[in-house]
């Protein structure tokens, strides 16, 4: 009796050992991706906030100028057409992008976390809208160089070119539709950061929710950001609603939405599977 009471004292405390590791393991794994997505959301909300301030310091005083000296342009040449000189604000300067960190946010959201669906999915479409804005900034100081290369050599810079109107030999809207490609670009960049950044920040808090109370202070405090105060540069949302059209949350079987908060207390359920541990 003794021997046996032994042995099953052994195997119930290697058991137990086992069980302690096992969910030792699996907390240590979901505060890793609290973490992981924590860190996520600070890159997200620190894309959008700085392409919001490159729109209120850049994006929108270019647009803005010209928008306002091309209707002068076009009102000045109204019948009986202009009279004397005329002379307009151009704004010639040359800019480039600085570096955002979406590697770094593709890296997390595709690697390092079980992102959800929406936020994974838009991050593609972030990277892709950085990588067009690019493309439209070199463009624009191209085109800019062409123009001051025209005034270098003291010429008269074609106005009707430069704000894209129509003449009897056609429109060179090249630098009207650079500008307007900018403008809509940097809107995209600013609306598609700040929903990567919401969904994942609304991801991280139910996850947390999800440790056990004594392992909850491990975690850090979701980050978070108020764009309210910018709401001069804040794109229009109506603008995208077919982006909250297209990653509608689906319903699961019959028994609630697939949002945020569900996929992580499936993950953390998941964890506890045996297909998870064999995996």
């Amino acid at each position: 009796m003794p021997i046996i009471s032994s042995l099953i004292g052994a195997g119930t405390g290697a058991y137990a050992a086992q069980y302690i590791v096992k969910r030792n393991k699996d907390l240590d794994d979901r505060l890793k991706e609290v973490r992981s997505t924590n860190a996520a959301v600070t890159l997200a909300y620190g894309i959008t906030d700085r392409f919001l301030n490159e729109k209120h310091q850049i994006v929108k005083p270019l647009v803005d100028l010209f928008t306002d000296e091309r209707q002068r342009f076009e009102d000045a040449h109204k019948p009986p057409g202009p009279r004397g000189e005329i002379r307009f604000n151009l704004d010639l300067r040359s800019y480039n992008l600085n570096r955002t960190p979406i590697e770094q946010l593709e890296e997390i959201v595709f690697n390092q976390i079980s992102a959800p669906t929406r936020p994974m999915s838009v991050v593609s479409i972030l990277a892709r809208t950085i990588q067009g804005l690019e493309a439209f900034v070199q463009e624009r100081n191209e085109l800019i160089r062409e123009f001051r290369a025209v005034q270098k050599a003291e010429k008269a810079l074609d106005a009707f070119a430069y704000f894209g109107l129509v003449t009897d030999k056609g429109a060179d809207q090249r630098y009207s539709s650079t500008l307007s490609n900018l403008a809509d670009y940097t809107d995209d960049a600013i609306h598609f950061s700040k929903m990567i950044g919401d969904d994942l920040r609304k991801y991280a808090i139910a996850l947390k929710d999800t440790l056990p109370s004594r392992t909850k202070p491990l975690a850090p405090i979701i980050v978070s950001a108020d764009f309210s105060k910018r709401d001069d540069v804040m794109p229009n949302p109506e603008k995208y609603k077919d982006y909250e059209t297209m990653f509608r949350a689906n319903r699961v079987l019959g028994r609630g939405i697939w949002t945020a908060e569900f996929e992580a207390l499936a993950l953390a359920q998941f964890e506890t599977t045996a297909e998870f541990q064999s995996a």
